[in-house]
């Protein structure tokens, strides 16, 4: 089975606690627990959806159906969206060009189960041009990341947030780029104008320099390589300084006899 969040261990009841478990069953049922967004990431989550509609005019959301069949603790439906935590997007006055939602589903099979847990998700939008396979492609992410509770969450924001740019880009509405974090980008952002990494804009003068330098090592490398090597011929000392040996024009019998010199 796949990961997911821990869920509470099912009581087992018996002997004297059997009065107990009958004020339990009679009591109201617990609302269910959303198992990727809690209510505080559901409201930040509004909250930068509704700066988007303020910008776009667009209503941006998620709904997410959870079918728990081991304790039932996340069995139940969960959404966000412009209009405020708790509440599914909706065309109206609001939403003068449209609505884009994102509609997941979970399902967890019982712990006696040999089947895994499943994830899906898709787009609903009345702009055209866009497609749930354009969300997986700029966050690199898949439904099935909605299972894993170390990055749950994170797949869940990314993936909504990236709709208002992905609406700018193909559906030609007012540019407006979330990130991760939920806050908007600054009203007098712009674009730099030179693509690439920001790293690279940033360090350009010392990734220059350090360039020249190790080509000029390179090219000092090479140059020594190509120097002739001194020719020593038979018979002859390696220099003319060397002691024991005679200088030119000087006693072609030398007295002085050289130290590796035979005899």
């Amino acid at each position: 089975m796949s990961a997911r969040r821990v869920r509470p261990a099912r009581l087992v009841l018996s002997g004297a606690f059997v009065a107990v478990g009958v004020l339990l069953t009679a009591a109201p049922a617990a609302a269910a627990t959303n198992p990727v967004l809690d209510i505080e990431g559901d409201t930040d989550l509004a909250a930068s959806l509704r700066e988007a509609t303020e910008v776009q005019g667009v209503c941006y959301g998620y709904t997410l159906e959870v079918d728990d069949f081991d304790t039932g603790t996340f069995d139940g439906s969960f959404a966000a969206s412009s209009a405020g935590p708790g509440r599914v997007a909706a065309a109206g006055a609001g939403c003068p060009r449209g609505v884009v939602q994102l509609r997941a589903r979970i399902t967890y099979t019982s712990s006696a189960s040999e089947a895994e847990d499943t994830a899906s998700w898709s787009l609903q939008s009345t702009l055209p041009a866009l497609t749930i396979s354009d969300v997986e492609q700029i966050t690199g992410t898949s439904a099935s990341g909605l299972l894993d509770d170390a990055k749950s969450e994170d797949v869940l924001l990314n993936a909504v947030l990236s709709l208002p740019g992905l609406a700018s880009e193909q559906a030609g509405v007012p540019p407006l780029v979330l990130d991760p974090a939920g806050e908007a980008a600054p009203a007098d952002a712009r674009a730099t104008g030179t693509p690439g990494s920001d790293w690279t804009r940033e360090n350009g003068s010392a990734l220059v320099l350090c360039g020249l330098a190790l080509l000029g090592a390179v090219v000092a490398f090479v140059l020594s390589r190509r120097r002739p090597a001194q020719t020593v011929r038979p018979g002859t000392p390696p220099s003319d300084l060397t002691p024991g040996w005679p200088r030119p024009g000087g006693d072609p019998n030398p007295t002085t006899t050289h130290p590796w010199s035979p005899g």
